[in-house]
């Protein structure tokens, strides 16, 4: 009985690993970031299921900050009676969906701004939670693990009031050597002086003696929000740097979207072996 109370044990996790690679993939979104601007009054979210089962989710408000190095944290009850949230004036609708396999759901989200708010930019992040399903019950006085795998999905929703704009700066860049179990990484400390985040790909480029750039590093999509005035972003060096450790490094903070092109904030440094700590 112990044994077989082992094995059932492995059989359960190894179905756990297995559940949550393909729920990743069980639901597309679109977008994973709602922004409205200042004279968008809503929006939509889209939901496919592209599984073959059908699931269902239930949308509820999470309220986040970020911390020094960009990592979403649950707000504390003291942070919340100071924090810009979106949850007190943005409705959403409906509040649960099920999916069946290939169908798809437009959540219809509206804001309805206060006429006395301030300038600036307001975040709610919006939880979908995955609503188990019904599990038989064991039978002919059988052992029987089930294994519920309560898998969510969290969506930055951001409203802002004014027109955005940008004031991010990097401070610093810094190299941390790899490690047995980490590869070479750029860290590169930012300042931001606005109200509003900025969104954008980190690109870090080395150049030769001759002044060709090449990429070695990038982080796609990172958003510096304006909880925090500083922050830090780690970057994966994607070169094993044998023969490419000297050079020109240049770490730009690239526009993406409606911003492609441009450039908000740059910076430069010469690099040799012994940059690497």
């Amino acid at each position: 009985m112990k044994n077989r109370s082992s094995l059932m044990l492995k059989i359960t996790i190894l179905l756990l690993l297995f559940s949550h690679s393909m729920l990743q993939a069980a639901l597309l979104i679109s977008p994973t970031k709602i922004k409205l601007e200042d004279r968008e009054r809503a929006t939509q979210l889209i939901l496919i299921n592209t599984s073959d089962a059908p699931i269902t989710y239930r949308l509820s408000w999470e309220e986040k900050t970020v911390s020094d190095k960009g990592k979403y944290q649950q707000l504390t009850e003291q942070q919340l009676t100071t924090f810009p949230s979106a949850s007190n004036m943005i409705r959403f609708s409906p509040k649960q969906v099920k999916l069946k396999p290939g169908s798809r759901q437009v959540i219809k989200i509206a804001v309805r701004r206060p006429k006395d708010l301030q300038m600036g930019e307001y975040r709610s992040h919006l939880k979908l939670s995955a609503v188990p399903d019904e599990r038989e019950k064991p039978q002919n006085n059988e052992m029987s693990i089930k294994a519920t795998m309560l898998f969510s999905y969290v969506l930055p929703v951001i409203v802002r009031k004014g027109v955005a704009t940008s004031a991010v700066t990097i401070t610093d860049i810094s190299l941390k050597n790899k490690t047995e179990k980490t590869p070479v990484q750029l860290i590169v400390q930012m300042k931001n002086k606005s109200k509003y985040s900025t969104t954008g790909n980190l690109i870090a480029y080395l150049a030769d003696s001759n002044g060709n750039e090449e990429v070695i590093a990038r982080l796609h999509d990172f958003t510096f929000y304006p909880d925090k005035n500083r922050t830090q972003a780690q970057l994966v060096w994607l070169d094993n740097c044998k023969n490419k450790c000297s050079g020109r490094l240049r770490v730009a903070f690239e526009g993406i979207k409606e911003n492609i092109g441009k450039i908000f904030a740059e910076q430069q440094i010469d690099i040799n072996a012994d940059s690497f700590k």
